[in-house]
């Protein structure tokens, strides 16, 4: 038997193939669009942050860090019971909550981690003409991104998601 009419007795053994309706092809594309998005948008997020520190006051920043959760993950780093999404820390890091917590007493973290000391360690760690020197910005879980800004400490920020956008919810150096 010849080739060809091997091929042509296969050919007529072939299943139908499923033709999926065209609104199956249109949620596709839109899921992948809005995967695309989500992705994206924690970068888009850290440039909107950083522009905000180069040109706006403080209170600009409100839109982008959820304080209380700043100052929750800081708690939750001192209690060592507890489970922080902060990791390792640099020796000026504990200096400083060591003089905050000396100087304030119960209230220091409401009275030192504020969105003019986020602005203040963003805009130290800025580059002229360059904006904050990200060495390292992905994904740690699907609802988790960090951030490695670049120095000496390196400034640690970690973003979630909330519903109007991604959020910094921890801070550290």
């Amino acid at each position: 038997m010849s080739t060809h009419r091997r091929m042509s007795v296969l050919h007529g053994l072939s299943r139908p193939r499923w033709k999926a309706p065209a609104w199956v092809s249109w949620l596709l594309a839109a899921l992948a669009l809005l995967s695309l998005l989500y992705l994206v948008s924690p970068y888009v997020t850290l440039w909107r942050l950083e522009r905000a520190v180069a040109a706006a006051p403080p209170s600009a920043l409100a839109g982008f860090v959820d304080i209380a959760a700043v100052r929750d993950q800081i708690r939750r780093r001192l209690n060592k019971d507890a489970e922080s999404r902060i990791g390792e820390v640099s020796d000026s890091f504990i200096d400083w909550l060591q003089l905050a917590l000396r100087r304030s007493g119960d209230d220091a973290l409401e009275q030192t981690v504020t969105l003019d000391w986020l602005r203040g360690l963003l805009a130290a760690h800025r580059t002229t003409g360059r904006g904050l020197p990200v060495e390292h910005a992905f994904y740690a879980t699907p609802f988790r991104f960090r951030v490695r800004v670049g120095g000496d400490p390196p400034l640690h920020l970690v973003l979630e998601p909330r519903w109007l956008g991604w959020r910094v919810t921890a801070v550290y150096y």
